[in-house]
């Protein structure tokens, strides 16, 4: 794209001249005019990227091509394959990594009192889809966050033998199954310290 530029002041010249302003790229019939530093990639065809380049009075259009990693829709957990933020690739949670239910056995401790013998505790740990990505429609960035936190859990009661003799029944939360849970992103959630799991004593 070129546009008219009038002689300068300090200049000899009587007229002025045309000088180019945009790169021109024409794709499938369509003009697209880039600026210097702009980046563009039709519609169709996220994989493949355009770029204008300013080199002297000239602007020159280069194209280069996104690589994306090896992609197994069979190593992946159902539901969670997306695209991925460049719109190209494809990328999921993989299974071994996916929200999923842990076990560890410990002992439950409350004021004096202990539990007689180590109690299975289950936890949830994992991936889930979380991504960032610009929103062409929305004009921002479009934000989807979920954690991996318990879906159904029970009561549960155990004995514990306390310093003084006395044996006292204690309720806790025991996880029976995780999954992923949307949540808001913007929103700050503040984790004690000490807490690492998501068993929760009652």
């Amino acid at each position: 794209e070129y546009e008219y530029q009038e002689p300068g002041y300090s200049s000899d010249d009587c007229c002025g001249k045309c000088v180019q302003t945009h790169c021109v790229l024409q794709i499938n019939g369509t003009k697209q005019l880039l600026k210097h530093g702009d980046t563009w990639s039709a519609p169709g065809d996220k994989c493949q990227q355009y770029s204008c380049v300013k080199n002297g009075d000239s602007y020159l259009t280069q194209s280069s091509n996104i690589h994306c990693p090896p992609f197994q829709e069979a190593n992946c957990q159902p539901g969670s394959i997306q695209t991925a933020a460049n719109g190209c690739c494809r990328i999921c949670v993989e299974k071994d990594k996916a929200c999923k239910k842990g076990s560890m056995k410990s002992f439950i401790n409350h004021m004096s009192c202990q539990s007689i013998e180590e109690v299975e505790m289950p936890y949830c740990e994992g991936s889930c889809n979380t991504f960032t990505k610009y929103s062409a429609m929305a004009a921002s960035l479009d934000h989807s966050c979920a954690c991996c936190q318990e879906s159904r859990s029970s009561n549960r009661t155990v004995d514990l033998q306390c310093l003084n003799g006395d044996v006292v029944p204690y309720t806790y939360l025991h996880v029976e199954e995780c999954s992923c849970r949307h949540s808001d992103c913007h929103k700050a959630i503040r984790v004690p310290a000490r807490k690492t799991r998501s068993n929760t004593l009652v």
